[in-house]
């Protein structure tokens, strides 16, 4: 009985289609049933009905982080109740190429956090970067110390949040292996962790 509830269940994913995001219904995902597939909502604007274009998207316990196609703000959006919030700029904000990842910190879905890492080239032609925190209880960004400048090239927009935290599979051009290094930032402590994979050359003998 239990087995047969699950496969009745519906299940909502998130997809990108056409730089517009949009929740969708997914019913009786089941090798013995018939699977459907219904688009249950799409995100607008905060104070009109036109659709906003997005770029990227990111998910975490139950919000969606979004980033607008011009690249000029984020949008928080609750798929379950509609509503949607703009994160302000920070400080240091520039129309450069940034990865965000989205997570909580403390394990607890009320203490989201936003990661941002950018770079710029600065009047003496050297690569500024920045590493900062959005935390949603203090509606404030701030500059992440502490950070070496290694990381920054193993941040991607390829990033998944588990249980809070931000995962990164690294590809080292250097390494005799490709896909050998797993990435984490823990927004509870504000560190970055590099985890060893399997040999990827050993798992396909």
């Amino acid at each position: 009985m239990k087995n047969n509830n699950l496969c009745k269940s519906t299940k909502e994913v998130m997809l990108l289609i056409d730089y517009r995001v949009y929740s969708i219904s997914v019913n009786r995902v089941h090798n013995s049933v018939d699977a459907s597939m219904e688009f249950t909502g799409r995100l607008k604007r905060l104070k009109d009905s036109k659709d906003v274009k997005l770029s990227r998207i990111w998910h975490c316990s139950g919000l969606t982080l979004c980033c607008t196609k011009d690249i000029k703000s984020l949008v928080v959006w609750n798929p379950c109740t509609g509503e949607t919030s703009s994160i302000k700029p920070s400080k240091f904000y520039r129309r450069t190429d940034s990865i965000y990842a989205f997570g909580c910190g403390n394990s607890s879905c009320h203490d989201y956090k936003i990661l941002r890492c950018s770079s710029y080239v600065n009047f003496h032609r050297q690569v500024v970067l920045n590493f900062e925190i959005y935390e949603f209880n203090s509606d404030s960004w701030r500059v992440l110390d502490g950070v070496t400048d290694k990381w920054r090239s193993h941040c991607s927009d390829d990033v998944v949040s588990l249980k809070g935290n931000a995962y990164w599979i690294h590809f080292d051009k250097e390494a005799d292996h490709d896909w050998n290094v797993l990435l984490s930032f823990n927004f509870t402590t504000e560190v970055f962790v590099s985890l060893p994979l399997p040999d990827n050359k050993k798992d396909h003998e």
